[in-house]
């Protein structure tokens, strides 16, 4: 006879006086497991246990076995421990270790559990804090894993190795000179990758940068050029460039590595513009690489990056009229051709307010009185003036009373009424707009102010144009001095920060822009007038990513993309609605608008030109108009 789940557990909860083990005997193959707990805790014939124990093996409940031996018969753990792991599947038994119900550690595994991907890698930790895993045990696995990987023939070995000596190190440090004592190029290569090593040897990077992942590429391009600059690594620009080229090559030329690289196209575009600016003095450039990287990478957006100063805002300046009070020439009655300073402080202001009982006026004192008096009377010679209520200096005096004046917001009248030119000490400058926002101009990621070559004729300052406008503060930082190194504090490493630009000092390219025709100066022109092409390149790849089918479009008149010159496209999607259409993508030539120019969702002139759908002007009416 056997018993219901329910009819055992009312039994047992009943307390009812029954021969339980006789009980058991007859019905421990029917039990319900959720039950086996309570059972277990009342006490049982030996040999029982295992009984149930041997069932439920069969039944391949391996968790309730392996949780319930090891908290109530420690004797039977390890014999079904090791039953269970010579029975079940690897990859089973490794998630029973893992999740703690088994306890043999699966050593053999883990040469196939430890991989590329690097969150395997922060479960050490884990294990060890549990007891479940030992240092040594874990060091000595790393290790062989590291051994067994002799060549580099993929982006998984090549991860697999490189996480693998990460964690062996981290484990413990004098682990570095394991590592080192290593007849192995690329465990060296990896150790300065890390930081472990100062030996490089350029030779290492070729054919292994582009197994990077794209941020890490930036992150050794950069730093390159940091040893280069600090004279710790010498090599030319066209050494560099074939090094990494190599891979380039490898990458378009093998099909079977297409779909293990991912290249950084940032680092690629660099490249490619300065090999072009010291060829031809000029940074466009066409590239065969960014079209079969784009379509090897589909799911990715593509934006150049990582090479450029962000836009924080546009630098305005404006008057702040609100003042501490009034400076004015005061001149001599009886000798108008001579003044003296007449400083006027405000003792307070009549203000109007109502309440309860209707509208009153009161007496308001200026707070800063008090102060600005003390300050007034410091200046030399002053006198107070009783009749015209005014403190009074010599005229001699004129830079102390500048320098009080623009300590202490006070505004300087003048006969000739140049309120601006006069009062500059009253400009605020802020880079956000009345909202407290970032006044970012519309389609610019990266600074492209290009500096004036004259002070700006009110402001008599410095500033910069930028998408025709003025800006009085760029975003170019020297990465290159002492004082930046010194102060760009343990977040990034000082290359981390380093532009286009830097680069481009480091390689004492100059790229200052002259012009003829007007005769003109512009300090680093070219390099950021390839900036203001970064931006509207960036802005145009927006347009690229047809969202009928998610797919990218394509170059139709070239195999290249290039930059700011494209205007045609098509969707390669055969199951697209779009299939092959032209699609006619251009910036907006009018120079106030950074307007993408759509086809897909522009009208069309008289001339059958495309109308810019944000400014409304025809993107080629100025072509017509010089003709």
């Amino acid at each position: 006879m056997h018993a219901s789940a329910d009819l055992i557990f009312n039994l047992l909860e009943s307390n009812l006086n029954i021969d339980l083990n006789k009980f058991l005997l007859k019905n421990y193959e029917n039990i319900d497991v959720k039950y086996l707990e309570i059972l277990f805790a009342k006490k049982i014939t030996y040999g029982l246990e295992k009984k149930i124990f041997d069932i439920q093996l069969q039944k391949e409940n391996y968790e309730f076995v392996l949780t319930f031996s090891k908290q109530l018969f420690p004797d039977l753990h390890n014999y079904y421990d090791t039953i269970i792991a010579r029975k079940v599947d690897p990859v089973l038994y490794f998630e029973l270790w893992k999740n703690g119900y088994a306890s043999l550690v699966p050593t053999e595994y883990f040469n196939v559990y430890f991989d590329s991907q690097v969150e395997k890698y922060t479960e050490i930790d884990t294990w060890i804090q549990r007891g479940v895993l030992q240092i040594n045990e874990i060091s000595e696995i790393l290790y062989n894993r590291i051994l067994n990987i002799s060549e580099i023939r993929n982006r998984t070995d090549f991860y697999t190795k490189l996480y693998s000596i990460q964690k062996f190190i981290q484990l413990n440090s004098n682990n570095i000179s394991v590592i080192q004592s290593l007849e192995d190029g690329f465990s060296k290569l990896i150790l300065w990758h890390l930081g472990y090593s100062d030996y490089f040897d350029l030779e290492l990077l070729k054919f292994k940068f582009i197994y990077f992942q794209p941020e890490e590429q930036v992150y050794i391009f950069k730093r390159l050029f940091y040893l280069k600059h600090t004279n710790q690594l010498e090599f030319s620009f066209n050494e560099l460039d074939k090094i990494v080229r190599a891979d380039i090559d490898i990458y378009l030329d093998n099909e079977q590595f297409k779909n293990d690289y991912v290249l950084d196209i940032s680092t690629h575009v660099i490249l490619e513009a300065i090999n072009n600016y010291i060829e031809k003095r000029n940074f466009f450039f066409e590239s065969e690489l960014i079209r079969v990287d784009l379509k090897n990478n589909s799911n990715k957006k593509f934006k150049i990056e990582n090479y450029f100063e962000k836009c924080l805002g546009r630098m305005n300046a404006e008057w702040d009229w609100k003042t501490e009070g009034k400076i004015r020439k005061i001149r001599y009655p009886e000798n108008p051709d001579l003044f003296y300073w007449g400083i006027e402080i405000p003792l307070g202001v009549l203000k109007d307010e109502e309440n309860r009982y209707g509208q009153y006026t009161y007496f308001e004192k200026n707070s800063n009185f008090d102060f600005l008096l003390k300050e007034v009377k410091k200046l030399p010679g002053a006198k107070w003036n009783p009749a015209l209520k005014i403190w009074g200096v010599l005229s001699k005096y004129e830079s102390e009373v500048y320098l009080f004046a623009k300590k202490n917001r006070f505004f300087i009248e003048f006969e000739d009424k140049r309120h601006y030119s006069n009062n500059i000490h009253l400009v605020k400058y802020s880079r956000n707009d009345k909202r407290g926002n970032p006044n970012i101009p519309v389609g610019i990621k990266y600074c492209e102010g290009r500096k004036a070559n004259k002070f700006d004729t009110r402001l008599k300052k410095e500033f910069w144009w930028c998408v025709n406008e003025s800006c009085f503060q760029n975003e170019e930082v020297d990465h290159l001095g002492c004082d930046f190194e010194n102060n760009c504090g343990s977040v990034k490493k000082v290359w981390e920060h380093y532009t286009l630009l830097d680069i481009l000092n480091i390689l004492n390219i100059n790229t200052d822009e002259y012009k003829n025709s007007p005769i003109d100066f512009v300090p680093k022109g070219h390099y950021y007038k390839f900036v203001g092409h970064i931006n509207a390149f960036n802005r145009l790849l927006e347009k690229l990513y047809w969202e009928d089918c998610g797919e990218l479009l394509y170059p139709t008149q070239t195999s290249h993309f290039a930059l700011f010159r494209d205007v045609h496209f098509h969707c390669e999607n055969i199951e697209c609605r779009m299939h092959n259409h032209d699609i006619y993508l251009s910036h907006c030539l009018n120079g106030e608008c950074a307007n993408i120019v759509d086809s897909r969702i522009s009208k069309k002139c008289s001339l059958k030109l495309h109308i810019c759908d944000l400014c409304g002007t025809c993107c080629s009416v100025e072509m017509f108009k010089e003709d």
